[in-house]
């Protein structure tokens, strides 16, 4: 197994054309998102979530499940957000500690870039 490991992590520096080491983590998109959470904030911290589907929903559940205060901007569903009104929340709020968005909604099927 050490050896397959070794192999794969080696393919994924070639993949992402990185000589750094790449990091594997084995659960499923919703355990990568209480990960990232997690081992980033603590609770009481302001984050900027972008409510426009599924997994906005899901960062703003994960969020107030840590005790994270979050700001939900809301976007209708099959639309993407200005990112002029994430801009001005930050400039607001200047406690403001992330923003948790997502390039594509993918319960959507919302990719709009701006």
């Amino acid at each position: 197994m050490k050896k397959l490991l070794q192999e794969v992590r080696d393919g994924l520096k070639y993949l992402f054309q990185t000589k750094k080491e790449v990091l594997i983590f084995a659960s499923s998109g919703t355990g990568a998102m209480e990960g990232a959470v997690t081992n980033t904030l603590c609770p009481g911290d302001k984050v900027i979530v972008v409510e426009g589907g599924k997994f906005g929903e899901r960062w703003k559940n994960i969020c107030k499940a840590y005790g994270l205060q979050p700001q939900v901007l809301p976007v209708e569903w099959g639309k993407s957000i200005d990112p002029a009104r994430i801009d001005n929340a930050l400039k607001e709020d200047n406690t403001i500690k992330a923003v948790f968005t997502q390039a594509t909604e993918t319960s959507t099927g919302c990719f709009e870039p701006h």
